[in-house]
């Protein structure tokens, strides 16, 4: 496997456990009102673990390396993601409801802010989904090659 295939192979691998996370958070929520515990983002170091490993079988680059860009490779689903659930939620948005329940000004106003507001927060959700990713990429490649290397 060529080196600029591995990350992308473990990206891959980081693409399934998104959308498992996100199907099964959109399940939780919807049938028992409560989402995944926090600890159930441990998964998301499965990307780097996968990189590093095929990394090692090549011995193309370090793990570290490989683990990051598993993890930017990730980062664009999982952005994508957060900001279509982003978007949803304000489309869906029942304004009128909204609007008997506060002030017509009010309602108003948070109707006119609520395209700008969508499209800041969504910048910086994408900037945190590729944060988060990268760091577990990295974070999940360091912990297989540490260990990797204790069990040497």
């Amino acid at each position: 496997m060529p080196r600029m295939w591995s990350h992308r192979a473990a990206g891959a691998c980081g693409a399934f456990v998104v959308v498992g996370l996100t199907a099964a958070q959109w399940w939780l929520v919807t049938q028992r009102g409560t989402g995944l515990a926090a600890w159930w983002l441990l998964l998301l170091l499965a990307p780097g673990v996968t990189a590093a490993h095929l990394e090692r079988l090549h011995a193309n680059a370090p793990a570290w390396a490989a683990g990051a860009r598993a993890g930017l490779v990730t980062g664009h689903l999982a952005a994508l993601l957060l900001i279509v659930w982003l978007v949803i939620g304000v489309l869906t948005t029942d304004w009128t409801a909204y609007g008997e329940k506060v002030e017509p000004e009010t309602a108003g106003a948070v109707h006119a802010a609520a395209i700008p507001a969508t499209t800041l927060l969504g910048l910086v959700t994408a900037a945190v989904a590729y944060a988060g990713c990268v760091l577990a990429g990295l974070l999940g490649a360091l912990l297989y090659a540490g260990l990797r290397n204790m069990v040497k």
